[in-house]
């Protein structure tokens, strides 16, 4: 803290007692090495000019068109600089699109994101269990997210729970600026929906898909907002199945469904409108 700040405020700023300033936060980032100077931004050009790239792959992967999210992905790797913080970066795309394609398991999966984390922050895994928030930056928390999300999918429930708490309290503490912020917020919270509900542990459920339905109404993040209606319908439907919610909870499943289909076809997101119009059919035109 020497030269930044009091010591009792670094320590309220380590136990999460205070919000930290964003100067501080620089400050604090250079001296501990970790550099957030323009020229480390992820996925700059060798001039150090944004790649159009990364905007594209990301897009093809959100329409689960992992094929064309492959060539971007190509394009970007021999079109990006070296930095450490674009390595990470491809390095965590190319995990998830193998995975995506059926190309690794969850384990394999796991084994690479846990490479991708070491890139940056080498002991990572003491900072997990640590009642101190390590200033983990964006790309280190989505792939945190990436490692519980493939947890999840071993049926780790614990360290996939424990890896979602641990990304939403480094959000919370506010160094990350918008929209980076929102976005990891609504979708931890949609993450950690999904492990609630197939663990039947629904009053959670339902509390975490309501506050990430909340934050992305508040924050106008359309885009999201349908991927959560979904979620929260497919919730209602499982707890129908386990007779573990009142029936008329059926046509609340139904009203989440349109209300998401029309929010994706007002946004001219065909491929997210077409995957909830056959879910819908599937629970409530039996297939037709």
């Amino acid at each position: 803290s020497e030269g930044i700040c009091e010591v009792e405020t670094y320590s309220r700023i380590e136990n999460g007692h205070r919000t930290i300033r964003r100067s501080t936060f620089q400050k604090l980032m250079e001296k501990m090495g970790r550099n957030t100077d323009r020229r480390y931004a992820v996925c700059v050009s060798k001039d150090g000019m944004l790649l159009d790239e990364k905007r594209e792959y990301e897009r093809a992967f959100k329409r689960y068109d992992y094929d064309t999210a492959e060539m971007y992905l190509r394009k970007l790797k021999e079109k990006a600089s070296e930095n450490v913080l674009t390595r990470q970066y491809i390095a965590r795309a190319e995990a998830l699109i193998s995975y995506s394609k059926g190309e690794i398991s969850a384990d394999e999966l796991i084994d690479r994101l846990d490479e991708v984390i070491r890139i940056t922050v080498p002991n990572y895994e003491m900072y997990l269990d640590a009642n101190i928030n390590f200033p983990f930056m964006k790309e280190e928390l989505l792939a945190l997210m990436g490692l519980g999300v493939a947890y999840r999918k071993i049926g780790n429930s614990e360290t996939s729970e424990k890896l979602y708490q641990k990304v939403l309290e480094c959000v919370e503490c506010d160094y990350l600026g918008y929209p980076d912020k929102c976005t990891l917020q609504i979708t931890v919270k949609r993450n950690l929906a999904r492990l609630y509900a197939e663990n039947m542990k629904y009053n959670e459920f339902i509390r975490a898909i309501e506050d990430a339905i909340e934050l992305a109404r508040d924050k106008d993040c359309g885009y999201k907002l349908s991927a959560l209606l979904v979620t929260m319908a497919h919730g209602y439907i499982e707890m129908l199945k386990l007779g573990k919610c009142e029936g008329e909870k059926k046509n609340d499943a139904e009203k989440y469904l349109r209300q998401a289909y029309y929010l994706a076809a007002a946004r001219c997101d065909t491929v997210m409108a077409k995957r909830i119009k056959l879910y819908y059919t599937k629970y409530f035109h039996n297939g037709k």
